[in-house]
C-alpha cells in the first residue's frame, strides 16, 4: 500500500506537463547529491548568488558572436 504523501506526489505529477516534471527531477537529485556530499564531508560549501551568476554570463554572451540568440533572462 502507497502512502498518501506518495500518493498525492503520484496526483500531482500525472497533473503536470512531462517538461515541467522533467525540470522538478533535476532539481531533485541536484538537492540529493548535495545533501549526500554534505554528509559525506565533500561539500566545501562555497556558493554564488543567482544574480552573479547572471551577470558573469550576460558578460560572457556579449563576447558571442552577434549570430548566437540570446538564452540569458534579462531583468
Amino acid at each position: 500500500m502507497m502512502s498518501k504523501v506518495k500518493e498525492r506526489a503520484e496526483k500531482l505529477i500525472r497533473e503536470l506537463p512531462d517538461e515541467v516534471v522533467q525540470e522538478l527531477l533535476e532539481d531533485l537529485e541536484d538537492a540529493l547529491a548535495l545533501v549526500k556530499a554534505k554528509a559525506e564531508g565533500e561539500d566545501t560549501g562555497v556558493r554564488c548568488p543567482l544574480e552573479e551568476v547572471l551577470q558573469r554570463l550576460r558578460k560572457e554572451e556579449i563576447k558571442q558572436p552577434a549570430n548566437l540568440p540570446s538564452t540569458l533572462p534579462s531583468n
